[in-house]
């Protein structure tokens, strides 16, 4: 007669099994077997990675751009003291609508209470930020790898009390962990205006209403002559030799 205990060790390895809710990015071992275990990372729903991305998305658009539409390059951009204003002036606007979230560490640096530097010195590194940030952003929705040097800390020392005290702070370690698990595929650039936005739905193909209704009246131009040929052949009774698709 078998004992429970011999039932007990003759039993079948456990399934694996996952955990209901994981934090994103956060790794759960979950026990298999005795000697086995089992690493499981949940993805966050194209909704949550949305919520991350949008204020970094919005400062990426803010980025100084030729008129052909490519990327100005920083070292250019730096002698175009009105693109600079510009810049700065549409950020410290923002700064009071976003006066918490994840831009809040861009805009504690361009305070100047916090950090000591002239409108110019805060023109550049935002100009340089900006540029980095539609880089990597335009590499994704274009599927290629990117590099860049992420020189765009600031840190700072204070030596005009008793004691010393420091500052330091890096956006780019910020919006590379929101980044990080992001379906590069929902990264996409506006066919319209150019603009930066994540697709939360596969079939959107602009940023916004009005800009997609302007695509698609472009794509119906575009394809006038071979709506009408087709209307053509329906209205003859003659069925065209294949399907044509549109461009």
């Amino acid at each position: 007669m078998t004992n429970d205990c011999d039932t007990r060790w003759s039993r079948k390895p456990a399934r694996r099994r996952f955990a209901s809710k994981l934090k994103r990015g956060s790794e759960v071992e979950l026990s298999v077997t005795e000697t086995q275990k089992v690493t499981d990372v949940v993805i966050d729903s194209p909704t949550k990675s949305y919520a991350r991305l949008e204020p970094w998305l919005w400062l990426a658009n803010l980025a100084l751009r030729r008129e052909d539409g490519r990327l100005l390059l920083p070292e250019i951009a730096r002698h175009d003291d009105e693109k600079l204003d510009y810049l700065l002036g549409r950020v410290e606007v923002e700064r009071y609508l976003r006066e918490k979230g994840t831009l809040a560490e861009v805009f504690r640096i361009t305070d100047v209470t916090n950090f000591q530097l002239s409108p110019q010195e805060k023109s550049e590194w935002l100009c340089d930020l900006t540029y980095g940030l539609a880089y990597l952003l335009e590499s994704c929705a274009k599927g290629e790898d990117a590099r860049i040097n992420t020189a765009g800390g600031l840190a700072t020392v204070d030596a005009r009390g008793r004691r010393v005290t420091t500052a330091i702070s890096d956006p780019y370690r910020i919006f590379l962990s929101d980044l990080d698990g992001v379906q590069s595929e929902r990264i996409r650039r506006c066919p319209i205006c150019g603009s930066f936005f994540y697709a939360a739905r596969l079939t959107k193909k602009a940023c916004s209403e009005k800009c997609n209704q302007t695509r698609r009246v472009r794509e119906w131009r575009r394809n006038q002559s071979l709506y009408e040929q087709n209307r053509k052949f329906r209205l003859a009774g003659v069925q065209p030799e294949g399907k044509l698709r549109r461009k």
